[in-house]
């Protein structure tokens, strides 16, 4: 009976496990394209309006964005389901690839012991959307040209990345592709970057902080140019093990 009981406490686990992933990986979605919209990384004849938790959000219509997130979450799953990765950050980079914003997603994932499942985890993600698509009223305009890029958090330990897409190959972040701080020889003095807390929220399973820096040196910095229709960045997604400067 004991061996049975562990088999099943294990099974119960896993299936929690991934239960946690594909709630989070489905917010992580409309949220990625919120951010896109919300902040004008691309034009805003690009999106279409739609309803996800109640709340009214856009998702961008071109095929190339769109196939660029699914791959992106296709890469990120594995690592959430297996526990691996705890912080997932959309970059919105300028011209120069230089990072001005970044919207960071903090996942805790709650003991078998304490979850909940008295939660209404559709009202806990409405209350974030909403909070992100009223995020423009917390930080300055964005410059043109503006591209984004994903970046996992992952766990010390793990070195080898766990996706098997070869569409998505991973690339190790570099400490200055990370930096929200201006480079050496800039006019402007190094200024910390502002961080906005958005929502932080019990989803039962796991519970999850996201909050948004801006690089206000980095936005000085930045020239106006021409509107980009649409700029991806090569289908990469960058990981690194240690702490977002």
């Amino acid at each position: 009976v004991e061996d049975d009981s562990v088999v099943l406490l294990g099974d119960n686990s896993l299936q929690l496990q991934e239960a946690a992933a594909n709630i989070f990986i489905e917010l992580l979605e409309v949220a990625i394209h919120t951010i896109l919209c919300v902040r004008e990384v691309y034009p805003a004849a690009i999106f279409e309006r739609c309803l996800k938790y109640g709340v009214p959000v856009h998702k961008a219509r071109h095929p190339d964005v769109q196939a660029y997130i699914v791959s992106v979450l296709k890469a990120v799953k594995p690592w959430m389901t297996k526990g691996q990765a705890k912080t997932i950050a959309v970059h919105i980079l300028d011209g120069r690839s230089h990072p001005v914003e970044r919207f960071v997603f903090d996942v805790d994932p709650a003991s078998l012991a304490s979850t909940r499942h008295d939660i209404d985890v559709e009202a806990a993600l409405r209350g974030l959307l909403i909070k992100l698509n009223a995020c423009d009223s917390l930080l300055s305009p964005t410059p043109k040209g503006c591209s984004f890029a994903v970046y996992v958090l992952a766990k010390p330990e793990c070195e080898q990345p766990l996706s098997q897409d070869m569409t998505m190959p991973w690339v190790q972040a570099t400490p200055l592709e990370l930096s929200m701080t201006p480079t050496q020889g800039t006019p402007q003095p190094a200024q910390p970057p502002l961080a906005h807390p958005l929502r932080t929220i019990d989803l039962g399973l796991f519970q999850l902080a996201v909050h948004v820096e801006e690089s206000k040196s980095q936005k000085l910095q930045s020239t106006p140019g021409a509107s980009l229709p649409i700029v991806l960045l090569p289908p990469t997604l960058r990981f690194c093990s240690h702490a977002l400067d």
